[in-house]
C-alpha cells in the first residue's frame, strides 16, 4: 500500500458517519471507495492520535485525494493506499485479501464501493474478517439501484446493460447485502437503522 506524503492536515460535514466516528474513537479505519476523498478529509479529522486509515479505490484517483487530503494534513494519523487497477476482475477486494494476510485488525468500515453484490457482498465478508469485536460497519446508500445511479444506469453508461440483468439493475443491492449476510448473523447489531452494525 502506498503512504500518503508527511507533508499533507482536513475539514468536516455532520452526518451519521462522522458523528460515530467521533463517538467510537476508533484507531484503524477502512473506506472502501474513496473515489476523489470527500468522505476521507472529513474522517481523517476525526481518527485519534496514532490511528490508521486505509484508503480503496481505482489507482487512477490517488492524485486526487491526495490533493483533497492536503487541506489540514495530519502528521499524527498513518493514511495508507490501496489502488487497484481497471481490469475486469481486479477490485478492492483484492486489496482486502492482503490485508488479511498482513494481519490487519479493523475497528471500523465504511462500505462505499460498488454497491452491488457480487462487489461489495465479498467486501463485507472480508471486512468481517478483519473487524475486531465491538468494531462497527457501515453500509452507504440502502435505496441506490443501478437504475437510478447518475453514473452507472444503462442510459449513462451502457456497460451496464452487459454486465447485469435487468433484474440486478433494479434491485436495492446494498439493502440486499444488509438483509442477507449481515442481519441474518447474531453477531451484529443494527446501531443506525439501514447504515450502522456493530459486531458482537
Amino acid at each position: 500500500m502506498k503512504h500518503y506524503p508527511d507533508e499533507l492536515n482536513v475539514q468536516f460535514a455532520n452526518g451519521p458517519l462522522i458523528n460515530l466516528l467521533k463517538e467510537e474513537q476508533p484507531t484503524s479505519y477502512v473506506e472502501v471507495g474513496t473515489y476523489e476523498g470527500h468522505t476521507a478529509q472529513h474522517v481523517l479529522k476525526e481518527m485519534p492520535a496514532g490511528g490508521k486509515m486505509y484508503l480503496l479505490d481505482f489507482e487512477d484517483k490517488y492524485e486526487k485525494v491526495v490533493q483533497r487530503l492536503k487541506v489540514t494534513w495530519r502528521d499524527d494519523v498513518e493514511v495508507m493506499w490501496g489502488g487497484n487497477s481497471d481490469k475486469t476482475y481486479d477490485s478492492y477486494n483484492w486489496t482486502l485479501s492482503q490485508m488479511i494476510d498482513d494481519g490487519v485488525k479493523l475497528d471500523f468500515a465504511f462500505i462505499d464501493g460498488a454497491h452491488t453484490l457480487a462487489l461489495d457482498g465479498l467486501a463485507f465478508a472480508l471486512i468481517d474478517v478483519m473487524l475486531q469485536p465491538g468494531g462497527v460497519v457501515c453500509f452507504d446508500d440502502y435505496g441506490w439501484t443501478l437504475d437510478t445511479s447518475k453514473f452507472m444506469s444503462r442510459e449513462a453508461y451502457p456497460a451496464t446493460d452487459e454486465q447485469y440483468t435487468r433484474e440486478q439493475q433494479a434491485d436495492t443491492q446494498v439493502a440486499r447485502m444488509i438483509r442477507q449476510l449481515v442481519r441474518t448473523r447474531d453477531d451484529y447489531e443494527e446501531i443506525i437503522p439501514n447504515f450502522a452494525f456493530r459486531k458482537r
